[in-house]
Parts: structure tokens; C-alpha cells; sequence
């Protein structure tokens, strides 16, 4: 009869331990990397469009020169962006609350209309309706978006407790689009 291998000086008995630790530890990592996927990750989803319940619209420039995308409807609309700018299609914030949990997402939608793939980087701010106070600052981020492609990016906002995403607007406070490498 053969005998199970084991490590010089360590009793099979507390391999067996560790074997079950291993069991138990390797669906934990797979837990935690999903949650740590779905926090950081927020890339790209490929150009697939994201369901919103709130249309878009463009305000007039604010007074510090940034652009003004908001997520609720307007009456008025400024004139279209020109040039790179306009291969900005919407930027809303959307409400994905449920069960009394704020569940808040900036979405970005962008369409290359130039002839070669390119990147995009856009800043932007949430503030506040009532008084313009900025209450969150990010980035999205669009990597190799072909010529016509539209991409959309979404990235989570923490917008103060208890109030609603209708409280608050986007300004654009960066963008920037350039040729992809390669």
C-alpha cells in the first residue's frame, strides 16, 4: 500500500487542514475581486448603450467657461458644440436607487466622428442645482473608439445622503480627444 505524499515534517493531518482553507479561501478571493472589479473597473462597456430615465440636454456655458450637461430636460439649448466637443453625445447622471439605497452613475456617451480610432479624456464635476457647489470630480476615459463608433462610459458618483440625483447637474471641465497608437 502506498503512502500519501506529504512535506518532510509536516503531519497529514494538517495538510488536510490546509487543503480545506484553500476550499474555503478561493471562492472568498473570487468574491472580493468581482466587488473590487465592479468598483474600480467601470470601463468601457463597448459601445453598448446604458437605459436611462433621463433625457439629456445641454445648458448655456457656466461662468467659469465650463460646458453644462445636465440630466434633467431643459427648455432651452444652447447652440451645438463644434469641432472635438461635439463627438461628446450626452453626459446624465442616472438614478439607479432601489429599495432606499442611492445607487448614482455618471454616464458618457461619446462618437467618434473623425476618420481614424481615437481616445478621449473628460473631466467633469456634479454640482448642485440650488447654489453650483461642487459635490464630486472625475474623469471617464474612452480607449481606441473607432472612426463612427459610439462608446459609452459610466463611472459610480457620491452625491451626499438623502438627496435625489435630480438635485444635481454635470459640467464638463476637461476634454480631450487624440489619435490611438497603433
Amino acid at each position: 500500500m502506498t503512502q500519501p505524499l506529504t512535506p518532510p515534517g509536516l503531519p497529514i493531518a494538517r495538510l488536510a487542514n490546509r487543503t480545506s482553507r484553500t476550499k474555503i479561501a478561493a471562492p472568498i478571493s473570487a468574491v472580493l475581486l468581482a466587488i473590487a472589479i465592479s468598483i474600480a473597473g467601470c470601463g468601457s462597456s463597448g459601445g453598448k448603450s446604458t437605459p436611462s430615465g433621463q433625457p439629456s440636454s445641454t445648458s448655456p456655458p457656466s461662468p467659469a467657461g465650463k460646458s453644462t450637461l445636465s440630466g434633467q430636460s431643459s427648455a432651452t439649448s444652447s447652440p451645438s458644440p463644434t469641432g472635438e466637443r461635439a463627438d461628446l453625445v450626452s453626459a446624465q447622471l442616472d438614478d439607479r436607487s432601489q429599495a432606499g439605497i442611492s445607487i448614482v452613475w455618471a454616464v458618457a456617451k461619446v462618437q467618434n466622428h473623425s476618420s481614424k480610432t481615437s481616445n478621449y479624456s473628460i473631466g467633469y464635476e456634479v454640482v448642485r442645482n440650488s447654489n453650483n457647489e461642487q459635490v464630486w470630480t472625475s474623469s471617464w476615459f474612452f480607449s481606441n473608439v473607432s472612426a463612427g463608433q459610439l462608446a459609452t462610459q459610466e463611472s459610480p458618483v457620491n452625491i451626499p445622503s438623502g438627496e435625489k440625483a435630480t438635485s444635481f447637474h454635470i459640467n464638463i471641465t476637461t476634454f480631450d480627444r487624440t489619435a490611438s497608437a497603433g
